[in-house]
């Protein structure tokens, strides 16, 4: 008979809120620098829809639409984009390869996705990238960082503060109506229109974003270890704490 081993459980759950709630913090941290600078430059404050376009062109990418699922042979995954790096001009060229077929609520998804690639490039050593190496679908990542890209997309997409903003308008516009308890599916719904994204990356996006906010709020009682994820931890549950749930 199978048994559960009460320490090992404690112990696992320990190193995994260690591990990865700094990977989530910091790569909050690392987009929301990206995003102030965007709106610094283009002298706009950051609403939803998030200009993802804009900030790829920020960076000097180019974006190029076509289909590609055409003479994909027997693959079983679909290629909604993919970064590409050409080195044979001086400076060097990036672009971003979008299936021109799809939506552009999904194509934003990708776009941003991509661009998150771009941003850890530091991990990409060839000349050229594969194209099965950076392409979005919805079947299981083979890489880790399909997962961080992924993370970083759904920073970019769906910011935790504009998330929770508008979380805080939905449950008053609930509670005008008396349309209680609030449905998170149509919320999620809701929310995906706003930000201009598939259903299906809405539902994916806003699970990274929600884990950020549970590592977000685990370090409200952390100052002496993490005095910056502390000190934003309370600046956040002083705006949003009454959207939290023990």
């Amino acid at each position: 008979m199978v048994t559960l081993n009460l320490n090992d459980i404690s112990r696992l759950k320990m190193n995994f809120c260690d591990n990865y709630s700094e990977i989530y913090i910091e790569i909050y941290r690392f987009t929301k620098k990206i995003l102030k600078e965007y709106c610094n430059k283009s002298n706009i404050t950051l609403t939803f829809p998030v200009n993802i376009r804009g900030m790829i062109a920020m960076y000097g990418i180019e974006i190029v639409e076509m289909n590609l699922n055409t003479d994909i042979g027997f693959r079983m995954e679909r290629i909604n984009g993919y970064l590409w790096h050409i080195t044979q001009y001086s400076p060097s060229q990036w672009k971003i390869y979008i299936n021109a077929p799809d939506s552009e609520f999904t194509k934003r998804y990708v776009m941003a996705h991509e661009f998150s690639h771009f941003l850890l490039r530091q991990d990409v050593q060839e000349d050229c990238v594969p194209i099965q190496e950076n392409c979005i679908d919805p079947m299981l990542p083979k890489k880790k960082t399909e997962l961080l890209a992924d993370v970083m997309a759904a920073y970019f997409l769906m910011p935790p503060e504009l998330l929770l903003d508008e979380m805080c308008r939905y449950r008053e516009k609930m509670r005008k109506t008396n349309y209680y308890p609030i449905d998170a599916a149509a919320f999620l719904q809701d929310i995906g229109c706003k930000a201009q994204i598939s259903t299906y990356h809405s539902f994916l996006c806003y699970q990274y974003v929600r884990y950020y906010l549970c590592c977000l709020y685990g370090e409200k009682s952390k100052e002496a270890a993490e005095p910056q994820a502390h000190a934003d931890a309370v600046q956040w549950m002083k705006k949003y704490g009454n959207l939290f749930r023990e």
